[in-house]
């Protein structure tokens, strides 16, 4: 029997990342917005839009071609078939590379092809079983959906020439970023990738402060996360779609 020693486990390591939102309200705003409830709606209203700004941040830098020091990795820099993420060498340790593949026009038939090729390459990896996800930009949505509607469907006299607002590829679901890398499709699968959020840091609330040359109260929102992977060449994509 062969006893020879098996490395399973990669000793990948993954920063931190904080991002921040601030709060800001007037005395002004306090003043006006008298009694406790509307300072409380007050308050609400900034705090949901500071959320929805760090969001926004979140997806934008989950796309970027160069993350910044203080960025979370993106996808275009952990899904590569080669380079250095986690630490670990993806150009040397070629087991830690993810599949990308060049496509084409879906015109063609190249774009679909290059499509079916990858999600069954990587269904082969462990852990076996196909992507979970697929994820592209709006452009890449539309040229598939164009290949599906090459036949008008009638249902209740009506013409519908567009898929269901559910699009899925061999199963898998399909969904389109504003943010999202220009004529690449993502494929990812959930024990390949994680979005790990810091237990007391996940929007948190500062407390209030008063500076003392201002007629204002302070605050921020905090959040704290890392996007990593433990399984790289579990992750893919698509690039050079075209239409």
């Amino acid at each position: 029997l062969d006893v020879t020693p098996q490395d399973n486990l990669t000793r990948d390591q993954w920063p931190w990342k904080q991002y921040y939102h601030t709060i800001a309200i007037d005395g002004f705003t306090e003043r006006v917005n008298t009694g406790q409830f509307a300072i409380d709606d007050a308050l609400d209203e900034k705090k949901e839009q500071a959320e929805m700004s760090l969001k926004d941040d979140l997806e934008i830098d989950l796309f970027a071609a160069s993350p910044g020091a203080n960025d979370l990795r993106s996808l275009p820099v952990i899904v590569l078939g080669s380079g250095t993420e986690g630490q670990i060498n993806g150009t040397t340790s070629t087991w830690w590379a993810s599949l990308s593949s060049t496509a084409g026009s879906w015109a063609a038939g190249v774009g679909r092809s290059t499509l079916v090729t990858l999600c069954n390459t990587l269904a082969k990896r462990n852990p076996t079983g196909m992507p979970e996800i697929l994820v592209s930009d709006q452009d890449d949505v539309e040229r598939y959906e164009s290949t599906l509607v090459s036949q008008y469907r009638y249902t209740n006299n009506k013409p519908d020439i567009g898929a269901s607002a559910k699009l899925t590829f061999k199963e898998i679901p399909w969904i389109w970023s504003v943010q999202a890398t220009a004529n690449v499709i993502y494929a990812l699968h959930s024990k390949a990738i994680d979005l790990t959020v810091s237990s007391n840091c996940d929007f948190i609330v500062t407390p209030f402060v008063k500076p003392g040359n201002q007629d204002a109260k302070v605050a921020q929102i905090l959040f704290m996360a890392a996007v990593t992977t433990g399984n790289r060449r579990k992750l893919g994509k698509t690039i050079s779609n075209a239409a």
